[in-house]
């Protein structure tokens, strides 16, 4: 009996290892650290998986360093664009000859833990209705090192509050089916493709979160996500227009939680389409909304920039970073006030000491 157990579970699980995985990685210039993101590929505890290199024109030492790994491995497939298409199209290219039963893609600086691809794998398997699944991973600096992980930053995830940000985040595992269903990542929608991709499947299909630690994201000041901050902002804008009323309506959130929400992004953006969307769920909610929201910029009102936020309370601009909250904003601000020279013609430029670096 004993016996019979011992064989079932080998059996399931060489099963579970005769799934393919097809893994893109595009890359541009990427010569610093994709040499670490193929060896994490390279070294996963499970193995049958297929690694799609899609070199978008680099100009470096890229294509030498991917051309002999492929000599190497067997599994591991080159794609040389003759021009440099963006990563959504880069994307399509990489899947349109992927042979894998479940999908995923990594970046060249960015890195998987050894049981990544097993466990991904091991969680589509126990969740037959589950067509996406996302897990948690750590941020790392250029150097490699450790610095917080996706769950310090999003403790709770789930799939409607994609109707206002994107919580998939860098690891995450999807069926082959659901992706011919979903079609192609959007072109138009270079720098915030992944975004668009995702809201597309949670119309559809069903989302899943995991806590399990699988990956290494890599803040490398030489990324997209560093370097397109303003695209990415605009982009991330349109998609959130074009998808968050349906992604709401599909989870069932309640006309007081969309309202809410829809209130929350047309604060923050002021872009009258927000509006529009109030109108077709509570048309006298948008003139209220509209007014008040004029009257609150007058007293308070609040911009992103690529790494720090700014505050206008009662005309005087506190510039602040990421990981400030407003209430320690307000704090710092009348204790350190003495500290602050605030010049008429220029705004107050004011950083809690706290959070300096």
């Amino acid at each position: 009996m004993l016996k019979s157990k011992i064989t079932g579970g080998r059996e399931a699980k060489e099963k579970n290892m005769a799934k393919l995985v097809s893994i893109v990685l595009p890359t541009f210039n990427g010569e610093k650290f994709i040499k670490e993101s193929i060896e994490s590929v390279i070294n996963q505890t499970y193995k049958n998986w297929e690694l799609i290199i899609v070199n978008d024109c680099s100009k470096d030492n890229t294509l030498k360093i991917i051309t002999d790994y492929s000599k190497i491995d067997s599994r591991i497939k080159i794609i040389s664009n003759e021009k440099n298409l963006k990563l959504p199209a880069s994307l399509n290219k990489g899947f349109s000859i992927a042979n894998g039963e479940y999908y995923t893609w990594t970046s060249d600086d960015n890195i998987y833990k050894l049981n990544a691809l097993e466990e991904m794998v091991k969680y589509l398997e126990g969740n037959p209705n589950i067509d996406l699944a996302s897990f948690s991973f750590d941020y790392i600096n250029e150097n490699g090192d450790f610095e917080y992980t996706l769950k310090d930053r999003l403790p709770f995830r789930f799939p409607e509050q994609l109707a206002w940000q994107c919580n998939i985040g860098a690891c995450f595992i999807y069926r082959r089916e659901i992706a011919q269903k979903t079609g192609s990542y959007n072109i138009e929608m270079f720098c915030a493709e992944d975004y668009e991709y995702w809201c597309r499947i949670a119309l559809i299909g069903n989302i899943a979160y995991s806590d399990k630690n699988l990956y290494k994201y890599r803040n490398n000041s030489q990324s997209l996500t560093a370097q397109k901050y303003e695209t990415i902002y605009k982009k991330t804008q349109e998609i959130k227009l074009k998808y968050s009323l349906s992604i709401m309506n599909k989870y069932n959130m309640s006309t007081f939680s969309k309202l809410k929400r829809i209130c929350k992004e047309y604060n923050n953006d002021k872009n009258e389409k927000w509006l529009d969307i109030a109108k077709s769920i509570n048309p006298l909610f948008a003139e209220i909304l509209k007014y008040t929201v004029k009257i609150i910029s007058v007293i308070y009102s609040k911009v992103k920039t690529k790494d720090r936020n700014i505050y206008t309370i009662f005309g005087i601009k506190i510039k602040v970073k990421r990981k400030g909250k407003l209430k320690d904003i307000i704090k710092n601000y009348i204790k350190y006030k003495k500290e602050a020279k605030i010049n008429k013609e220029k705004p107050l430029c004011f950083t809690p000491p706290r959070l300096r670096k």
